[in-house]
């Protein structure tokens, strides 16, 4: 699997950590939140001095890749720097640890998160909706309805996420955010409507098409390039797809691997549209026009 993530600056990602946590640590009580679905196969796992809580323990048969809460130290700045520490250098280089604030403790925010692990469709499908996934999880605020996100984050006071880029970022709360001290409320799954679930789809398509290209022509990826700005580039050509009705998932794979293959620049060719024009779907492939503007050396690439 290609993670389109860059390794994390641990001593500047430090920093910001600590200076975050301690700067509010009378609000509430912090968390790690893991995404354990990256420990799959991993032989060896964080060991933690402190409480931890599964998200889907007993659930389903997934308790294997279920996201962990961590407790972390409150009580001097020593324990909870080494802590921070250990966080980075296990998760390096995952998209799977973010910080979480809440008033609750750590069974009861479990508990206030059990509803909202799944996600249920308009036609009746439902699906595991992967938010302690720092990839999934930067995009939702903004891609859920309010109300949805809303549900999620009720439980917490602050949410932070490591980015692809490896830099600390505070998740938008709005006036979601509450101190909830009662028992939690079960409202059941979180129900999205189809242009909700339509834009959860494009958000994650960049990663679904990098992970394409790495298993199915993965030398179009170039080698000593940030992995965030190979995410990048290919962001920029699902929205050019988008705004061009390039809809089949061949023609989007070609676009990402000549994306890739000229860093972006094929984007701004100014050929690019009029050969669109004179793509007819059925008779020729856009693999086969967009060759036309890849580079000779780069030709024999798909």
């Amino acid at each position: 699997m290609y993670l389109a993530v860059n390794k994390l600056h641990t001593s500047a990602l430090h920093s910001q950590a600590i200076v975050r946590i301690q700067a509010s640590a009378s609000n509430g009580r912090w968390f790690a939140l893991l995404d354990r679905a990256f420990d799959h196969d991993r032989k060896k796992t964080l060991r933690w001095p402190h409480a931890s809580e599964a998200l889907y323990k007993g659930s389903d048969g997934i308790d294997a890749v279920s996201p962990t809460l961590l407790q972390m130290s409150s009580s001097t700045s020593e324990a909870l720097t080494h802590e921070i520490a250990s966080l980075l250098r296990y998760c390096q280089g995952r998209p799977m640890l973010s910080f979480v604030q809440s008033s609750l403790d750590i069974h009861d925010l479990a508990a206030s998160w059990q509803d909202v692990k799944w996600a249920h469709t308009e036609d009746g499908q439902r699906f595991l909706l992967r938010w302690a996934d720092t990839r999934v999880l930067s995009f939702l605020p903004d891609v859920l309805h309010a109300h949805n996100w809303g549900r999620i984050a009720k439980p917490l006071l602050a949410w932070f996420t490591v980015d692809r880029f490896g830099d600390l970022q505070a998740l938008k709360m709005g006036s979601v955010s509450s101190h909830c001290s009662e028992e939690p409320v079960h409202l059941g799954p979180l129900r999205l409507e189809d242009k909700e679930l339509a834009s959860l789809l494009d958000a994650a398509q960049p990663d679904v098409l990098i992970n394409m290209l790495f298993e199915q022509i993965p030398d179009v990826l170039p080698v000593g390039v940030e992995q965030a700005k190979v995410y990048s580039w290919v962001q920029k050509a699902c929205d050019f797809a988008s705004q061009h009705g390039i809809d089949a998932a061949g023609d989007q794979l070609a676009l990402a691997a000549a994306t890739c293959l000229t860093e972006g620049a094929v984007l701004a060719d100014s050929k690019l549209t009029g050969l669109l024009c004179s793509h007819q779907p059925g008779q020729t492939s856009l693999a086969d026009i967009l060759t036309e503007l890849l580079p000779v050396d780069e030709v024999s690439a798909p």
